[in-house]
């Protein structure tokens, strides 16, 4: 983890390197404080409607939750995946949410089923963009084979997720193991598991449309967020359309499990795709900046969720 962190940083400091730090100090320090400020306003705004999605499917399953717990563990498993690898870390959602009397088994569906309508979302959104830039600017082979690791990262991740909830297949495999005289034995507790799992998946169906209604809306916002820092470092090269397309494509990279979050791979992807738009690259590394750490300013706010997951772990182990 350590190394991965380092990793990371390091890439981050090559850009900055290879740019004019004079000229990439002035591109922060003069970036319009109103725009950066909508862009804060934006996040928080998706952060509400993954809350809501939250505590809708919840109620779908069965459960009853208040829409500020709900919020909470949104905050507190954007922190956590901010500093894990394939933004891992947003899985401590079913723990806050078993912290509120949620069972780990419905906090898992509810998310991962969550988690899975999004990846494929990002990957036609990643597709798009692809076809989108190919049109506009002339694309390296090295980006073009980014792109399409991120779009491959995106499906397989949803497919993945899809397969393991609702797949008939793996349902009865997992009934048959658990039929063995001396295997169900040994790992009937974690069969147990996995079939109330896949039980509570079944409910999330229901759940399906308006998921991805709100998952669509989400992106629209997060093409905001990216519009708002874009108009905030004076970048008027680019439409809300342009963000509105990149975004999903260039965060893809954040799921690579080289670094956490993606960490310099993210922000490398975003001034290499900046600088073929003809964007000064202080400008790009700007963007790229204010794009990761603006957004981790504002999860700190799941600071203490976080925590409490963390008083009853130790509290159970003692």
């Amino acid at each position: 983890m350590l190394f991965q962190l380092i990793f990371g940083a390091l890439i981050i400091l090559a850009l900055i390197w290879y740019t004019n730090a004079k000229n990439l100090f002035f591109a922060l320090v003069k970036a319009n404080h109103i725009f950066l400020a909508l862009a804060l306003f934006a996040y928080f705004l998706m952060n509400l409607i993954f809350a809501y999605r939250i505590k809708y499917v919840l109620n779908a399953l069965g459960r009853q939750l208040s829409f500020f717990k709900a919020l909470t563990a949104q905050y507190g498993g954007m922190l956590a995946s901010d500093f894990t690898p394939a933004r891992s870390g947003y899985l401590t959602v079913p723990l806050i949410l078993n912290v509120y009397g949620v069972p780990i088994e419905t906090g898992l569906s509810c998310i991962l089923g969550c988690q899975s309508i999004e990846f494929l979302i990002k990957m036609v959104g990643g597709l798009a963009a692809v076809l989108y830039l190919i049109s506009k600017i002339y694309l390296t082979q090295e980006l073009i084979a980014f792109s399409i690791l991120g779009v491959a990262l995106m499906f397989f991740g949803g497919l993945a997720i899809a397969l393991s909830m609702w797949s008939k297949k793996i349902h009865n495999t997992i009934k048959k193991l658990g039929e063995k005289p001396l295997i169900g034995k040994i790992i009937s507790p974690i069969l147990n598991k996995i079939l109330n799992f896949q039980s509570e998946a079944e409910k999330f169906k229901s759940a399906i449309s308006i998921v991805t209604f709100l998952t669509l809306i989400s992106w629209v916002i997060k093409g905001l967020e990216w519009y708002f820092i874009g108009l905030a470092l004076s970048i008027n090269q680019l439409s809300f359309l342009d963000f509105f397309l990149l975004h999903p494509l260039i965060t893809a990279l954040s799921f690579l499990p080289l670094t956490p979050s993606g960490l310099g791979f993210q922000e490398g992807a975003i001034v290499g795709v900046l600088y073929l738009f003809k964007i000064p690259i202080e400008t790009a590394v700007a963007f790229a900046i204010f794009a990761r750490f603006l957004l981790i300013i504002e999860d700190i706010l799941g600071v203490f969720p976080l925590t409490k997951v963390g008083v009853k772990i130790i509290d159970s182990k003692v």
